[in-house]
């Protein structure tokens, strides 16, 4: 038996969510009603968005933000290394992909990358790694020079901060992840944020099917039923107890991150003298709050991102890759676009390990993971 277990991620969940759920069960509205409407306020409050609109979850989201921006059928930038939700918003909504590669060192689209290629497309999809914010300010001198649209995935960096702003408030716009292991949970939701006050309409539109208003605030006193569609939609519509959830854990979301700091530092501490183990960097003028964990291990290690992954899962540590393959190289993608070589991404897809990193994590498990590396240096 292993000496002890370690979760990759694990919610801290409690008295708090209970009693904002019991609170909707007393209103009787349970879908897309009044407490995602607190919810989403709140969330826009937080980061200092403009607008932000709830959603079932975040693939959702970014299939949203697509069609709101009109970006259907068009041509995208997007990074190798990046989840297959972002192809999926992608390739249903007939965007055809310009996969580019990613910084070596933070794990980000590479500006310079989208610079090369931003005569050729429409938007840019920009995935903030692990929590590590992209570097937002040329990438948005480029989508000003050339009219390119910037929808962001923020799926790992509620918290993120780049130059004193937070992740959330740079592109056209931005979702968020609300999955059972993200920085807060409602167990599956999202939140797509924007400057734009007719995007943030069109998505809420489309999330209702293409109705042109919700049920709860409709004010036809004669006919409450009725309702248009100018638009076809999805029924991509949060939850009133998802959205109870989210306040609750909203409340904590400093707390969270602030352990979560706490962690990585001791990591660090731990990892970054061992030969071929390259711990997450944390740039000057940037705040990660470590949703994942992410180490690379290299060459000079003497077993492979693989090898060592195994020994640890023996060891009772649970860990992840974040991803492998890279995200051109999956099959229904290929089939898609063909074949793209993207040295970087396919570098990091063999070299990336996810380790466990969540608010219940402890400085002795950090001790305990930190050991099984070293004993294999």
């Amino acid at each position: 038996m292993p000496e002890r277990s370690v979760e990759l991620g694990e919610p801290v969940l409690g008295e708090e969510e209970l009693d904002r759920i019991q609170e909707v069960f007393e209103t009787g509205w349970v879908l897309n009603g009044p407490v995602v409407a607190e919810f989403e306020q709140e969330f826009g409050e937080y980061l200092g968005a403009e607008h932000a609109v709830g959603v079932t979850n975040c693939t959702a989201g970014m299939d949203l933000a697509v069609k709101a921006l009109g970006l259907t059928g068009s041509t995208v930038i997007a990074p190798g290394q990046s989840f297959i939700a972002n192809g999926i918003a992608m390739l249903q909504n007939d965007v055809d992909p310009l996969f580019v590669d990613v910084d070596e060192e933070t794990y980000n689209i590479d500006p310079a990358a989208v610079e090369a290629h931003a005569e050729e497309a429409d938007g840019v999809f920009v995935l903030h790694y692990a929590g590590h914010a992209a570097d937002m300010e040329p990438i948005l001198e480029i989508a000003a020079e050339y009219d390119l649209a910037v929808i962001e995935d923020a799926a790992h960096s509620l918290g993120s901060m780049y130059k004193d702003q937070p992740v959330g408030t740079f592109g056209d716009a931005t979702v968020f992840s609300f999955g059972p292991v993200k920085m807060l949970t409602t167990a599956m939701g999202g939140m797509v944020t924007t400057p734009h006050e007719d995007v943030a309409e069109r998505i809420e539109t489309l999330r209702s099917y293409g109705m042109d208003s919700d049920s709860w605030t409709r004010d036809d006193e004669q006919y409450s039923w009725r309702y248009s569609v100018p638009s076809l939609g999805h029924n991509f519509r949060l939850t009133d107890v998802a959205a109870a959830m989210g306040l609750a854990q909203l409340d904590r979301l400093d707390t969270f991150i602030e352990h979560r700091r706490a962690r990585a530092a001791e990591y660090t501490e731990r990892l970054d003298s061992i030969d071929g183990v390259h711990p997450p960097v944390e740039r000057a003028d940037y705040v990660h709050p470590y949703l994942y964990y992410v180490v690379r291990i290299g060459e000079e290690y003497p077993l492979s991102r693989n090898e060592i992954a195994v020994r640890l899962e023996e060891a009772g540590v649970e860990v992840s890759v974040h991803w492998d393959p890279a995200l051109h190289e999956h099959e229904v993608i290929r089939q898609q676009i063909g074949d793209v070589t993207l040295p970087v991404s396919e570098r990091l897809a063999d070299e990336l390990l996810t380790l466990p990193m969540h608010p219940k994590l402890t400085t002795e498990d950090v001790e305990y993971i930190a050991s099984i590396i070293e004993s294999h240096s």
